[in-house]
């Protein structure tokens, strides 16, 4: 153990076994974590994790042995817990047989898996999102609270938007976390961590995409702190409902094309708000984006498919999770073209994918309706959907640059998107 690294007396006897072999396994693993980044303590959490893993995989049955060895020595998180999103949704999502039965056996151990969430203590059986800060869904932290969380579009919201802090942490670590109640103190934590490496100018003639957006800062920052400047005059209102939208959007964007974990918007969010420039680092560079650079970018998007010109087999939209208010204005979008252009159903199906909290709220008939109209409602993982290789071939369009940049998904704007799903309109 680095010498650095300083313990309360608590803790050391912890790691001296005193509170048994596996909670001693739990301290050691993240002190040693933090040491590689260098922390140089543990700090109280303020509230519960998020974990990034959801899925049943055989490969992970480490992650799963590690789970039975807890419950073994009843060591739980403290407080009830968020996980990402199910990899299978048969009933809502269009799917053929052979798709099934690889999904089956890729995803087998999925129901003793969330058997042991539920002994673990997950919130609930809605508690399956990757926007977990959500009302909807109820793991919403308050402003300077300390997390541990490892969903990237999660963390960055969390970070951003909120005001909370965590850093990206890996796959179990935020278990442990949770499970001592306790994280290492670096980076997003601290106040320094947290200060902007750069400053980005927006100097766009409209409103950018938030996902075109969030990938031309991924590129530009990397794993880096951006202070954004000149986005906050499409957001009279500030930080409402609409804009927090746009953030979660534009966030998971950036995580893809970069690491990014935090970033802070002039005059919108909290921590920009509170401190101005004093947030920036001195002689910080400025970098530029512009109306062009978003349009280049969206142009230079590789198309993964064998057959580019061929039409798409089934469109996502929602990676990450929308929310109400933007399940709503699709809907709406949707149905308006469809009546307005006087067609029955949609020419591709659409599948909008929502926490399982706001899926349930919707009325069964009202989703029916839809269905025919080739409209879908699901709390699956659009990801984890790619992630069977017989999926992975089809042909699936997405506004989202998280599902594009982590399958074969091809990316399309809101707008052209639009086109595709109800006209088939080339874009």
């Amino acid at each position: 153990m680095d010498s650095r690294f300083s313990l309360t007396e608590a803790e050391k006897a912890i790691l001296q076994g005193a509170g048994g072999e596996t909670l001693r396994k739990v301290y050691s693993s993240i002190v040693r974590y933090g040491e590689v980044f260098g922390a140089q303590k543990l700090i109280t959490l303020d509230g519960p994790v998020h974990l990034v893993t959801s899925f049943g995989i055989p490969f992970l049955s480490p992650t799963f042995d590690i789970i039975d060895e807890l419950l073994d020595a009843h060591l739980i998180p403290a407080e009830k817990f968020t996980v990402n999103p199910r990899p299978m949704d048969f009933k809502n999502v269009p799917c053929t047989l052979p798709e099934k039965l690889a999904f089956h056996l890729l995803y087998r151990k999925q129901e003793s898996y969330e058997a042991q969430l539920q002994s673990l203590g997950i919130q609930n059986s809605d508690a399956y999102t990757c926007s977990c800060f959500l009302q909807e869904v109820g793991n919403t932290p308050q402003f300077g609270e300390i997390l541990a969380w490892s969903e990237s579009s999660a963390v960055t919201y969390a970070n951003s938007v909120i005001g909370a802090r965590t850093n990206r942490n890996a796959a179990m670590i935020e278990l442990l976390s949770g499970v001592a109640g306790k994280t290492p103190l670096f980076g997003f934590l601290t106040d320094e961590g947290r200060r902007a490496d750069c400053i980005i100018d927006i100097r766009c003639s409209r409103r950018p995409e938030a996902q075109l957006l969030g990938s031309a800062i991924g590129r530009f920052m990397m794993d880096q702190v951006p202070f954004i400047r000149g986005l906050d005059v499409f957001f009279p209102d500030g930080l409402d409902a609409d804009c927090r939208d746009y953030l979660k959007d534009l966030g998971a964007a950036a995580g893809v094309n970069g690491a990014l974990g935090l970033f802070h918007v002039e005059n919108l969010t909290p921590e920009a708000v509170n401190y101005g420039s004093e947030l920036v680092k001195k002689g910080a560079p400025l970098s530029v984006i512009e109306d062009d650079d978003l349009k280049g970018l969206y142009h230079g998007f590789p198309v993964l498919w064998s057959a580019p010109a061929a039409q798409a087999h089934m469109a996502f939209v929602g990676c990450p999770h929308l929310s109400q208010e933007q399940l709503q204005e699709w809907l709406d979008a949707i149905l308006h073209r469809l009546e307005q252009e006087q067609y029955e159903s949609c020419l591709i199906p659409v599948v909008l994918t929502v926490p399982p909290a706001i899926e349930k709220s919707i009325p069964s008939h009202d989703r029916s309706l839809w269905a025919l109209k080739g409209i879908h409602i699901s709390s699956i993982c659009p990801l984890l959907y790619m992630s069977n290789p017989l999926c992975a071939r089809k042909r699936i369009i997405t506004n989202s640059n998280k599902l594009r940049g982590y399958s074969t998904a091809r990316y399309y704007s809101d707008w052209d998107l639009l086109n595709q799903i109800v006209g088939g309109q080339s874009a």
